[in-house]
């Protein structure tokens, strides 16, 4: 393969040069190469003029051709990627950003900076860390240049497959492929509620403290003093956990001063939820996945005065797969089996008053009057019915501000504030269906299977502050769901029809017999990614093999690993 000479602009080392024979783009009516250096980003001419786009405040680490030829760049401190419809016809100098760690649709936690982008399709991004795997597996990304904060993602890794995942996405649940019985633990924690005292939680100093103190409060709460450490007053308490299981844990802070806490592996650690800054009268739910056979939190303050710590509470959990990472309870047992012969995907079912999916208050479900989406996959035979979704703070159904159910004639109903909506569409027949549930700019939109089934008015306040959201169960614990339930996400953005259209379509495929979602293997290390312009296939690399996906299906692997890099065109493949 010929390599392409980098004209320097400077002094300056390469980081990534283009192979020619390889990544030979068409774009502006003209060839172009480009290269990453110290300096910024170089796309040279097949006249061999140079381009450059500087302004970074760090090296560049990439530059990208995607199929519409659009040129992707990045190199910033703050790490950001920056989207070229047009390479430009001068030098420029940039500080712009279409995509950052810290805007929708998020990368569940990737740095920007230390990224490889890769063109996926005509119309999708993959993207994976450069840091050996820091974060699992990759990410695919359904890109709205209209509004790049609109897109979608996918993540998927060794153990699941999230589906698309739209916007400022607020849980994506349901989207395991271990069909492991999830059954509840009950409450782990002891005493957690301080309804008379504080036993049960030990006073540990650090950082120099000597003056660690906590006390029980009268309103039947725990008060937290700050002591003369910058961290003192930091009471903590082991509770048992199995490794590799999910949890879920829950904090008030009842006052208006700041607290903060840590999950560890040990007393000493914060391994498992990092310092979370938790200010006053407010409820945080995390979600960690144990690493021992006992796991500690510990609270501190570094205020002046008492901060109020109330209702800690750790329980077994089913992941959320979004950024946000806020599991769902288990409580009781909710079955798990394959949505289809031979398929890595996994349904949920099972569902009954006391066997259900529940997640604490969690204040970004509060959508006042504004846009959002639920949307899901939903498995109900003739005959069946139940909640299939249900947010709501009392047992009175009809006060529910977000609800979902199929109703005794099999149509699946939509209640908002103090009214049912029967949407007349069918649900009970038998076979994996996809609804969407949109409302944007106080229409609210439902779709079945990508398509517009009807569309009405309702601009009402989706807010209840005192809220838990269930799944497979309403709040008045009657009316569970008889079928069977997968890949439910909620957001904050609105879809458009064609976003819908393509989730569907990209994900319809899961549900098929010997249907394979994940990454081959155990590894979700990526070390590299290809897409194949001719096949439209996508190859990524991990030490396990070479998983071949079409879509969001994995259609084929190899079992030899792979190193740092993967070229491929009309099915010829190439590895490094």
């Amino acid at each position: 393969m010929k390599m392409l000479k980098k004209k320097p602009v400077g002094q300056r080392r390469v980081y990534d040069i283009e192979v020619e024979d390889v990544h030979n783009f068409y774009a502006n009516g003209i060839n172009v190469h480009n290269c990453a250096t110290d300096g910024g980003v170089s796309v040279i001419k097949d006249d061999g003029t140079v381009v450059d786009i500087t302004g970074y405040t760090n090296p560049a680490r990439f530059v990208e051709f995607d199929a519409r030829n659009q040129l992707y760049t990045n190199a910033n401190l703050d790490a950001f990627v920056s989207v070229w419809e047009q390479v430009p016809d001068a030098d420029t100098t940039t500080t712009s950003a279409d995509y950052t760690y810290n805007r929708t649709p998020p990368l569940a936690g990737r740095d920007y900076a230390q990224q490889v982008f890769t063109p996926a399709n005509s119309n999708t991004l993959a993207a994976h860390d450069l840091s050996a795997g820091l974060v699992p597996g990759f990410t695919l990304f359904l890109e709205n240049p209209a509004d790049y904060g609109a897109g979608a993602t996918v993540d998927i890794t060794s153990t699941y497959n999230t589906g698309w995942m739209n916007g400022d996405i607020k849980g994506a649940f349901l989207s395991d492929t271990d069909d492991t019985d999830l059954v509840g633990s009950g409450e782990l924690v002891t005493n957690g509620t301080f309804d008379t005292d504080v036993s049960g939680w030990t006073a540990r100093g650090v950082d120099g403290g000597t003056d660690t103190t906590f006390s029980w409060n009268a309103s039947g709460y725990m008060d937290v003093t700050r002591g003369t450490g910058s961290l003192s007053g930091r009471p903590d308490q082991g509770f048992p956990t199995v490794a590799g299981k999910t949890y879920t844990i829950s904090i008030d802070v009842v006052t208006a001063q700041r607290a903060f806490w840590i999950v560890g592996s040990s007393a000493a650690d914060d391994d498992l939820v990092s310092a979370v800054t938790h200010f006053g009268n407010t409820t945080v739910t995390k979600t960690f996945v144990a690493t021992s056979s006992t796991s500690y939190v510990a609270f501190w303050t570094d205020v002046s005065a008492t901060t109020g710590i109330d209702n800690i509470s750790v329980k077994l959990a089913d992941e959320d797969r979004s950024v946000n990472n806020n599991g769902l309870i288990v409580n009781g047992t909710v079955t798990r089996s394959p949505v289809a012969t031979g398929a890595d995907l996994v349904a949920y079912s099972g569902f009954s008053s006391s066997n259900y999916l529940e997640q604490p208050y969690n204040s970004d479900l509060d959508f006042g009057t504004g846009d959002f989406c639920v949307m899901g996959w939903v498995k109900f035979a003739s005959g069946q019915s139940g909640t299939i979704l249900d947010r709501n703070s009392t047992t009175s159904v009809i006060s529910s501000v977000l609800h979902l159910d199929v109703d005794s004639v099999g149509d699946l109903r939509i209640l908002g504030s103090n009214a049912f909506t029967s949407s007349g569409i069918k649900v009970d027949t038998g076979s994996w269906e996809h609804f969407g549930i949109v409302r944007k700019d106080g229409v609210m939109t439902v779709y079945k299977g990508g398509d517009i089934q009807t569309a009405y008015s309702a601009t009402d306040d989706v807010t209840d502050t005192s809220a838990t959201l269930r799944i497979g169960q309403r709040s008045s614990e009657d009316r569970h769901a008889q079928g069977s339930l997968a890949l439910w996400r909620i957001s904050a953005t609105a879809p458009t029809a064609e976003q819908i259209r393509k989730i569907y379509e990209d994900e319809k495929v899961l549900f098929q017999e010997n249907a394979q979602a994940t990454l081959y293997g155990t590894s979700d290390a990526v070390t590299a990614l290809a897409h194949d312009p001719v096949t439209d296939l996508l190859h990524v690399g991990t030490s396990d093999g070479r998983s071949v996906f079409q879509g969001l299906r994995r259609v084929d692997n190899t079992t030899d690993a792979v190193g740092t890099a993967i070229s491929a065109s009309n099915n010829l493949i190439v590895e490094e």
